[in-house]
């Protein structure tokens, strides 16, 4: 028994050695792969010379500048890949979604960038002018995108006044406009427009300032005060001369008429 318990206290013994001896090795083999993968930073050549003449160091450098260059040229492509992604991207989100309207001379540069951004076109440090011309270029490359349901308002112009119609103009089927206003039916009875009746003569049918109860009023009425009384026109002038009297029982139609004579009883 006694000797089963030692066997037992040396295997857990051992074991412990063993986790410890795991974690120490895993620590030095992180170590040496840091060592082993250390990037290579471009190289400073210090030198007191105004010229370097060496050929090593001139290799040196010339590598260096061919490094840094291929880095360059790749971040800038990515960089472009990454923007005409965006621009995909959003040109197929906006994809027959917003139909455009009024005239691209007029259009701020936020508008145009959208109608650009829906056509595909590079857009970044472009003034709006150069957005007119660019667009302008396109759809003239392009003439279907000009009957397009998103861009069709873009080339509609606004429909000028209707000319009034003349000689030249008018269709044949229709007359002149010259013939209708200075031609006129010819005159006959209709049962449609009839004239209204006269109305009855007499202070009823004047208007209020002409309206008196004297009745003396009426006496010798004014040829305005007439055309109330009479709606139709007065006849003409006796050819004869009258005595022009002041009773009220003589009435006379135009007292004040130029064309009657007064003839004085007393005169030669």
């Amino acid at each position: 028994m006694e000797e089963s318990a030692s066997l037992k206290a040396q295997r857990d013994a051992a074991q412990v050695h063993a986790v410890f001896a795991g974690q120490q090795y895993a620590v030095y083999k992180h170590r040496l792969h840091e060592k082993t993968k250390r990037k290579e930073g471009s190289k400073r050549v210090s030198t007191s010379a105004r010229v370097l003449t060496s050929m090593q160091g001139r290799l040196e450098l010339a590598a260096d500048a061919a490094k840094k260059a291929k880095k360059s040229r790749e971040l800038q492509k990515k960089k472009e890949k990454d923007a005409q992604k965006a621009r995909e991207d959003r040109a197929e989100q906006e994809k027959e979604r917003t139909e455009f309207s009024g005239n691209m001379k007029y259009m701020v540069r936020s508008t145009l960038v959208d109608i650009a951004f829906s056509l595909n076109i590079e857009t970044e440090k472009a003034t709006a002018e150069k957005l007119r011309v660019c667009l302008n270029a396109h759809f003239e490359a392009n003439p279907e995108l000009k009957k397009h349901a998103r861009y069709l308002r873009l080339f509609e112009r606004s429909q000028k006044r209707k000319e009034p119609p003349t000689e030249s103009n008018i269709p044949p089927h229709q007359p002149s406009p010259t013939s209708t206003s200075h031609s006129s039916p010819a005159p006959g009875p209709s049962s449609h427009h009839q004239p209204p009746p006269a109305p009855a003569p007499g202070p009823s049918s004047l208007p209020p300032f002409y309206q008196s109860s004297n009745p003396f009023a009426y006496e010798n009425p004014s040829p305005l005060l007439f055309q109330y009384i009479h709606p139709y026109p007065p006849v003409p002038a006796f050819p004869y001369p009258m005595f022009q009297s002041h009773s009220p029982a003589v009435f006379h139609p135009h007292p004040h008429s130029q064309s009657h004579h007064i003839l004085n009883p007393t005169s030669p």
